[in-house]
């Protein structure tokens, strides 16, 4: 999402939707017509995991909102670092 914006319009259409989000899991955007959760991240810093219900590659070109989440995720790629297996086992 834009930084700050408290709306944005998505092209959610599916009919399927997350009614309890799993651990650690924080809900980051619910669709303030119905109720459906429409995001979630999760709680942890050391990793870059986002889910969304709707589908901003095919926004891209006209929401700054989807190209706000492919901005995120190229950022943390470009940041991210090999770690060594034994350091991160068992945490999420």
């Amino acid at each position: 999402m834009v930084p700050g914006a408290s709306e944005i319009q998505v092209n959610s259409s599916h009919h399927q939707a997350l009614r309890i989000p799993g651990g650690n899991l924080r809900v980051t955007a619910v669709c303030p017509a119905d109720g459906v959760i429409e995001g979630v991240e999760l709680d942890s810093p050391e990793h870059f995991v986002i889910g969304v219900q709707w589908h901003p590659e095919r926004t891209y070109t006209t929401s700054a909102s989807s190209r706000a989440i492919f901005s995120a995720f190229v950022q943390a790629v470009s940041e991210w670092q090999l770690r060594p297996a034994e350091e991160t086992a068992g945490r999420v």
